[in-house]
């Protein structure tokens, strides 16, 4: 996949999501008709004020949020050990656009009180191959990267005096990790009797979630979850991101554009005597909108 057809299909998914969001009714309207967003009480895109901790509760509004991912791994790390012998190979980003044949990366939630729900997503089409000194390993058909669970907004804070003073919110998770692609890792070659041909996992994740409104418009979120636990075969997974935001009103919504870092465990397979470890790393742009 090209860059240019990478770029040409967020574009498209951006313009579709901008289309099908919803206005809302505003307590102020422009003289010449036009719906603008609410004036919100706090820095947030809800307009929520900062109040400390947050009891459980359902009361408030209903909050959403869309958002489309574009993530380009500049590092793929992928260790190989077959209890005596390491093999440690990289992969580059033009590797990736030369055998990505397309990649659709959407996120959904939806807030009531201080509990929410959401999806992640990343479909993908991946072929290619490596020969490496302990092992071969070929990537080849569909694959997916899904993450769905619930969260909880433990509470917001202000981060100064006045009404207008940066605010933070945490807001920690749980949730079910689904990775699957079909890769076949063959250590024969270092005389191990073990090969996988499909690899799949399903495990339990827990997280946390920071958001930083530090003026109206400007924004930061880091993250960063744990799972694994010997649930399946995959032992450890874990997923760190960090990303600055620019925040602005329009069509009765917010939309938020943000750049900055992800970095992803993808499997730790220990069966048969080997170990197989992935990691995939690169900048991140998000296009999200709340409403």
């Amino acid at each position: 996949m090209t860059p240019f057809r990478f770029l040409r299909g967020w574009i498209a998914l951006t313009a579709l999501l901008a289309i099908a969001t919803p206005t809302a009714a505003t307590q102020d309207e422009p003289a010449d008709g036009a719906v603008s967003a609410p004036s919100p009480d706090g820095l947030n895109p809800y307009g929520l004020s900062a109040e400390g901790f947050i009891g459980p509760t359902f009361e408030g509004p209903w909050r959403f949020r869309v958002a489309l991912n574009g993530w380009v791994p500049t590092t793929i790390k992928i260790k190989l050990h077959d209890g005596e012998e390491r093999d440690s190979i990289k992969k580059s980003t033009s590797w990736l656009l030369d055998r990505l044949d397309y990649v659709i990366p959407i996120n959904g939630e939806v807030r009531k009180g201080s509990f929410g729900f959401f999806v992640h997503t990343f479909f993908f089409k991946i072929s290619g191959k490596h020969d490496g000194s302990i092992a071969k390993i070929r990537w080849n058909d569909r694959g997916f990267w899904i993450d769905t669970g619930l969260s909880y907004e433990l509470g917001r804070w202000a981060l100064g005096d006045g009404p207008r003073a940066p605010e933070l919110t945490i807001e920690p998770f749980v949730a079910a990790r689904l990775i699957r692609q079909r890769v076949e890792v063959d250590f024969t070659r270092a005389g191990v009797d073990a090969s996988s041909s499909e690899f799949s996992t399903y495990e339990p994740i827990i997280g946390i979630r920071t958001f930083w409104d530090l003026t109206e418009h400007w924004n930061l979120h880091f993250e960063g979850d744990y799972g694994g636990f010997g649930v399946d075969d995959n032992h450890q997974t874990w997923h760190a991101l960090g990303l600055v935001g620019y925040r602005w009103p329009g069509w009765g919504a917010h939309w938020n554009l943000q750049a900055g870092y992800r970095w992803l465990r993808v499997f730790d397979l220990r069966p048969g005597g080997y170990e197989a470890k992935e990691d995939i790393g690169g900048p991140n742009i998000m296009f999200s909108v709340d409403f």
